[in-house]
């Protein structure tokens, strides 16, 4: 997906998009939790906002649009970058209306919904759904 695959370049390289991780002076318990917060939502905070950013370049490298002088596309956008409107491809909400929206509701409630009703007819309730959507 890149060429720069562990080099300093590399805008998935972990060591350096938790660098404030390290700098921080919490206390090593904290660390931890943050680490252990940005593992359980690295798809949604970090991968998400990034593949969409990369696929918004492509369209504007195919059309021809020139990229913004004070936009450095190798920068990595999350999204608290577009919930505070620091990020030039996109906005909090198209993020939510074209990529994590969708996902959420299609991967989290109308995929599961036949098990609501496969559960009705078998006589157990919502307890098929529930378990499908865990």
């Amino acid at each position: 997906h890149h060429y720069n695959l562990s080099e300093i370049t590399d805008p998935d390289l972990v060591e350096q998009n938790l660098a404030d991780v390290r700098a921080s002076n919490a206390p090593m318990f904290v660390k931890y939790l943050r680490v252990a917060g940005a593992m359980l939502t690295w798809k949604w905070f970090y991968y998400a906002p990034n593949t969409y950013k990369e696929l918004k370049l492509a369209k504007m490298r195919r059309n021809g649009t020139p990229i913004p002088a004070d936009v450095k596309p190798e920068d990595a956008v999350t999204v608290q970058m577009c919930m505070f409107g620091q990020n030039s491809f996109y906005s909090f909400s198209e993020l939510m209306m074209v990529v994590l929206g969708p996902y959420f509701l299609i991967h989290f409630f109308l995929v599961p919904l036949p098990w609501l009703a496969v559960g009705d007819y078998m006589g157990v309730g919502n307890t098929m759904y529930w378990n499908a959507v865990k």
